[in-house]
Parts: structure tokens; C-alpha cells; sequence
């Protein structure tokens, strides 16, 4: 079989597609002997409006007889329904993975049973907001060769319910994949899911949030325990407190091949919601802790949110030595565990002598906890002895005084492999970090740094330069609302490796960002930078977009909140030749300087996604927009925000009927949203998590 190209499955997905606008996803592998030989492309949220030809859908599906393909629909029709049931006879046999997340298929009038019955190969089947009666239907129609089900954010409410589907579960003899989470389980139907669990040999048992509370999981401990095969268990969120760790550490010695365990938001520390001020902490939790390195195989532990620090030093020493004895353990989630009236009692440094001897630790986070002095010292200490760690979170701790901070950061010298380090939002002093650069030092292997929301100042600022002069590998930096202000250079001539920065609310205003673009000459390799909020105006945006035309591995830029202007705004066209993201929200964009921005944003070819909500445009703007594309100017353009104030819903709807919009899409031909509405939206393209701290700021720029 010849391998397909990109344009050979675009072309594919015209002729399969059903005669309905619907959102689906199509992946085409080729194997061979159980292996993935060949993955040709994946292509999601596309939409089709023409019909299907049999004779040419038959000619075009021959050469996929021995592909895998992975169809996804999403808010999925009957005529979609109707045309997996009628359609497609080559198409049948090579669909593996079936995922109808939130397609309703209930209130649609089809012979489900006729749908899956055509469907002999399938092992992976995601059933997600389906409603309970079109699940127990697809589920009783499937073959039973399922070996990956979803069936989460169903709500099982009611016992008949759950027999008729956990009934219809024991038929899969295959399944080793299981995911029930978000669903509402009542006492009864409980015993209904340990039937499934003790005729199942699973490997992954998804439980997260679905109310066990202390009652359920002694109901299905012994289940739990029949599963001596699992490897991955998720039971966060369902509030067991200490009753019921008690019911979960027996099944636990039972699971030698666990290694992901993730007991997030149980509250294990806590008795009953009526003990909020007495440490409750007893036998049942350290009965659960000395369970633990019978999971001979645990690798990923996941304990935050549970109030830990009610155990004080005493309970923390039996999590600690728990840990120590757990060979592979790699990884350790401790975040999220402060309780205020038990800070002072030490709970970290019992924790710290077993944590240290942990051999075989990678992967330590404690972010969002009070720490004192004391126990920073002692978790300082552990750091220091585990010479395999990686990475190291201590994020969102803004009781951390600028002692305890350099306590707990005291061992990292001699951690050689460390690649991930997040400071962000402590309560350090700026006169501490230098010193705390200069223990960073030695740390060569370091990759990702993030300072964020700290008064880090101008000589914290030399020190971090020193820090990425040393660390050639240092790629991302996120020093956002650090107060570097014009020393920002300095942080970032250092490192050549740089692949991503995050500078945002630093007040660079010009001054800053024309160093800064002088430095950033120097990174070849730079992949994403955000500067949110920093006042850079036309001349600063010039002299920035100076520097980055040596940076040809460019993707991402976000400006927003700026005062860039039309003309900073053409000037960064210059560096256009890779980018992909480009966010310029609320820059004082306007007037005929738009016109002249576009000619120039033209020679985007890459660019995906573009955000120019908030500036001043108006109307006109987008009319003058509109005129002045040509055909296959954006062909890859995704997402376009053009939000404005003075653009309102009257003339909206005129740039609608005027036909101004379908202008726009007939010339971006691959556009999926065009926002025209008022520019306080949340997510990426505009609102509050956009600025400092939010997830649409630099997290968003590498993922979306």
C-alpha cells in the first residue's frame, strides 16, 4: 500500500464526509506486524457540506483496507449515524477507534445496534455525555472485541440503569482499559461495579469524581483487590478521608503491578467534616502509607489536596518512610497539602528523611504549601541527596520567606540532572536572588526555569544571566511580573539555547524591549515569546521586530495589551516568515494603518492563529479587510479575532449581509472561527486569563 501525503487524505475527507456540517477528526495509520510503521496526518475540526458518491467513495477507500483509522465526531447528527450504518463498506473494516464524545446519538431515530454491528474491528470505543439509554444501547450492539472504553460523564443514577449496563460490561472479555469517572454512583449500583471490576482484567481504572466518599470505596475495596493486574488507578476526588484509606489499603497489597496511583482531593487526613479543628490524623491513614511499598512497582504518586500537614511530624515520618521503601517511585505530587493551624508543628521535616532516600525520584512537587523555616531547611536537605531528581515545583507559596527559600533551594547544587525548576509567585525578597542564581549555577542540565510573579529586581536579574550563560541547555524562561524592567537584556543574552521566554508585565516600555530585541538577535532557536502588558509603543515594537528577523524558528508572539499601533504592528510583519501564533490584542490598532498591516501580514504562509481583538477598529476596517485579501493570502489561518468596541451587533449583522464574512472565508479556507463579538471573551483571545498567572498566557502559546 503507498503511503498517503496530506493533500491525499484532505482529499479523502471530502468524499467520506457525511452531507451535514459536523465536527469529526480522522487519523490513517499504516501498520504492519502490530507495529506503527507510518502515522500520514492527523486532521481534526473540518467540515463538510457535499454528498457522498458510492462508486467514488469505493474507488478512494481500496488502498485503506490495511490502514488504522480513528474516526471522531463530536455533536454528531443521524444523517452521521446513518451514514456509518449504510456507507463505507471498506471503510468498516479498518476503523479501530470510535470516538462519539457528546454526540446525543439518543435523540436520534437509528438502529443503533445496525450502526455497530458493521464494525468488527473496533477495540477502542469513547461514549462520553451520550445519556444513559443510548449507552446501555451502543454498548449491547458493539463487538465484544472492546479492549479501551470511555463511558465517563454519563450519570448512572439510578440501580436498573447501572445492572443493564454493568451487565453489558462482563461480556467485554477483552477490556483492560476502563473509564467510568464523572458519573454519580448511589450505594447500590456500587455493587453492580464490583461485578464488572471482579470479572475484568484491567490494566487502567479510571474512578475519578464519582462520589465513593468513605461507604463506596469499602464497598469496593474487595473488587479492588481482585485486580492484582492494574497498573493505573485514578480514585481522585471522591473524599474516602481516613475511613476510608483504611478499606483501600487492603486492596493495595494486592496490586504488585501498580505504578500509577492517584489519590488527588481525598481529604485522607480529615476524619469527618465535622473535625475542621482537631488533627484526626490516625492508624487509618499510616495504614495506607505502610501499604504502599507493597505496590512493589509504584512509580507515580499523586497525593495533593488531602491536608496532610494534620499528621504533624509523627504521620509525615510514616508517609516519609512509606516512600523511601517504594524503589521505583519517580514521582511525587505533594502540592496543595497545607492546613494553617498545623504549619508549625513540622509535618515537613518528618517527611524529609524518608523523602531523601527516595533512590530512585525524578519528579518532586510541593507547590501550594505554607512552609516554615524549619521545614524548608529539612526539605532543603532531602533535595540535596537525591542525585537523580529532575524536576522541582514550588510554585504558588507566597509565605515562603526569603530564608526558607534558600533553604529549600540549598541541595540543589549538587542535583546535576535537573532540567525543571518553578519558583513562581514566592515570597522572596529581591535581595535573595542573586544568591539563589548562584546556587543554580552548577545546574547544567537545567532546561525550564520559571520565576513568575516574583520581585526578582536588577541584581536578581544579573544573576539569572549568569545562570543561562552557564546552562547552554536552558530553553524556556518564565519571568513574568518579575520587575526586571530595562535589565531584561541581561536575562536573555545569556542562553543561545533559549526556545521560549516569558517576560510579560516587566514595564519594558521602548527602552526595554530595543535591548531586549538587540539580545534576542543572539537565539537562533527561539520558538515563543510573550510580552502581555508591558507598554512597548511603535518605536519599541520597531526595534523588537529588528532582533527577531534572525530568530527564523519563530512560532508564537503574544503582544497583547500593548500600544504598539498600526505602525509597530507593520513593522513585526518582518518577522513573519514561521510564525503560526500572533497576538497583538488591545495595541491601539486603527485607522489606515490597518490596510497597510495586512499587506504586510500577508506574508504569513505559516500563520494559524491571529488575534487583533480590542484594538480600535471599526467597521470599515474589517470591510477594507476584506477587500484587500487575496485568494490564498491566509490558506492556513485557523482563528481570527477581530473583536472591537466599535464594532456592535448592528454592524455585525451588515458585514454579514453585505457578504463581508464570507469574503473573508472564502479567502482563509481553512478558517474555523472568525470572532466579530465583544472583546471581553475568555481564553486566548481576550479576558482576564490572558494576562499574567492565567492559562491563556505562555502556557496557552506552546499548546494551542
Amino acid at each position: 500500500m503507498s503511503l498517503m501525503d496530506r493533500d491525499d487524505l484532505a482529499a479523502l475527507l471530502r468524499l467520506i464526509w457525511p452531507p451535514e456540517r459536523v465536527i469529526l477528526g480522522l487519523q490513517v495509520c499504516r501498520w504492519f506486524k502490530g507495529e506503527l510503521l507510518h502515522c500520514v496526518d492527523r486532521v481534526s475540526l473540518v467540515t463538510w457540506t457535499g454528498n457522498i458518491g458510492s462508486q467514488k467513495l469505493s474507488e478512494s477507500m481500496h488502498r485503506f483496507q490495511r490502514s488504522r483509522i480513528i474516526l471522531k465526531a463530536h455533536w454528531c447528527t443521524a444523517s452521521l449515524l446513518e451514514w456509518m450504518r449504510d456507507s463505507c463498506e471498506l471503510f468498516q473494516d479498518a476503523l479501530q477507534e470510535l470516538d462519539l464524545r457528546e454526540a446525543l446519538v439518543c435523540k436520534h431515530d437509528v438502529d443503533l445496534p445496525a450502526v455497530f454491528a458493521r464494525y468488527q474491528r473496533l477495540t477502542h470505543l469513547r461514549l462520553v455525555h451520550v445519556g444513559k439509554a443510548a449507552l446501555e444501547q451502543c454498548l449491547a450492539a458493539c463487538t465484544k472485541r472492546i479492549s479501551h472504553l470511555d463511558i465517563s460523564c454519563n450519570r448512572f443514577d439510578h440501580t436498573q440503569q447501572m445492572l443493564g449496563i454493568s451487565s453489558r460490561l462482563t461480556e467485554f472479555t477483552n477490556l483492560v482499559h476502563l473509564d467510568i469517572s464523572h458519573n454519580t454512583f448511589e450505594a447500590p449500583t456500587l455493587q453492580h461495579l464490583s461485578s464488572v471490576l471482579n470479572d475484568c482484567r484491567l490494566l487502567h481504572l479510571n474512578l475519578d469524581c464519582i462520589g465513593l466518599g468513605p461507604e463506596g470505596i469499602a464497598t469496593i475495596a474487595p473488587a479492588l483487590a481482585t485486580c492484582t493486574v492494574l497498573t493505573h488507578l485514578n480514585l481522585a476526588r471522591n473524599k474516602i478521608r481516613a475511613p476510608g484509606a483504611r478499606s483501600l489499603s487492603a486492596a493495595l497489597r494486592t496490586m504488585k503491578r501498580l505504578r500509577h496511583l492517584d489519590l488527588f482531593g481525598n481529604e485522607l487526613a480529615v476524619l469527618n467534616r465535622e473535625a475542621e479543628r482537631a488533627p484526626e490524623y490516625g492508624p487509618d491513614c499510616e495504614r495506607l502509607w505502610q501499604s504502599l511499598p507493597e505496590c512493589t512497582a509504584l512509580a507515580t504518586l499523586d497525593l495533593s489536596k488531602n491536608a496532610l500537614s494534620r499528621g504533624g511530624k509523627a504521620g509525615m515520618a510514616v508517609l516519609g518512610d512509606a516512600l523511601r521503601q517504594c524503589g521505583e517511585l519517580t514521582k511525587v505530587v505533594l502540592s496543595n497539602n497545607v492546613d494553617g493551624l498545623y504549619v508549625q508543628d513540622g509535618p515537613w521535616e518528618g517527611l524529609s528523611d524518608g523523602l531523601g532516600e527516595c533512590a530512585a525520584l525524578k519528579h518532586v512537587n510541593l507547590s501550594h504549601n505554607a512552609i516554615n523555616k524549619a521545614g524548608a531547611a529539612a526539605l532543603g536537605s532531602a533535595v540535596g541527596k537525591l542525585t537523580t531528581l529532575q524536576s522541582l515545583d514550588a510554585s504558588h507559596m507566597p509565605s515562603l520567606c526569603s530564608d526558607c527559600l534558600l533553604c529549600l533551594t540549598s541541595g540543589l547544587a549538587t542535583c546535576p540532572g535537573l532540567t525543571s525548576l518553578d519558583l513562581a509567585q514566592t515570597g522572596a525578597e529581591p535581595k535573595v536572588w542573586l544568591e539563589v542564581a548562584e546556587r543554580l549555577a552548577p545546574c547544567s542540565a537545567l532546561t525550564r526555569l520559571s520565576v513568575r510573579d516574583n520581585q526578582v529586581g536588577a541584581e536578581g536579574a544579573r544573576g539569572l544571566a549568569a545562570v543561562l550563560s552557564v546552562s547552554q541547555k536552558l530553553a524556556v524562561v518564565d519571568a513574568a511580573s518579575t520587575v526586571f524592567g530595562r535589565k531584561v537584556a541581561a536575562v536573555v543574552v545569556g542562553s543561545q539555547a533559549l526556545t521560549g521566554i516569558d517576560l510579560s508585565w516587566n514595564l519594558l516600555k521602548d527602552p526595554g524591549s530595543t535591548q531586549l530585541g538587540e539580545a534576542l538577535a543572539g537565539s537562533p532557536f527561539l520558538e515563543v515569546l510573550v510580552l502581555f502588558n508591558n507598554e512597548i509603543g511603535p518605536e519599541g515594537a520597531t526595534a523588537l521586530a529588528l532582533g527577531l528577523q534572525s530568530c527564523t524558528a519563530l512560532k508564537r508572539l503574544g503582544l497583547h495589551r500593548n500600544q504598539v499601533g498600526a505602525e509597530g504592528a507593520a513593522a513585526l510583519g518582518s518577522c513573519m516568515g514561521s510564525m503560526t501564533h500572533l497576538l497583538l490584542g488591545s495595541n491601539m490598532i486603527q485607522g489606515e494603518g490597518v490596510e497597510k498591516m495586512l499587506q504586510v501580514f500577508g506574508s504569513g504562509e505559516q500563520l494559524t492563529h491571529l488575534n487583533l481583538k480590542g484594538n480600535l477598529l471599526e467597521k470599515k476596517d474589517v470591510e477594507a479587510m476584506a477587500a484587500g485579501m487575496k485568494k490564498g493570502m491566509w490558506r492556513r489561518l485557523k482563528r481570527l479575532g477581530l473583536a472591537s468596541h466599535r464594532i456592535d451587533a448592528a454592524d455585525r449583522e451588515q458585514l454579514k449581509i453585505q457578504g463581508v464574512l464570507d469574503q473573508i472565508r472564502s479567502h482563509c479556507v481553512a478558517l474555523r472561527h472568525l470572532d466579530l463579538g465583544q472583546p471581553q471573551g475568555k481564553g486566548l483571545w481576550g479576558g482576564n486569563d490572558v494576562e499574567k498567572g492565567g492559562p491563556g498566557g505562555f502556557a496557552a502559546l506552546f499548546t494551542v
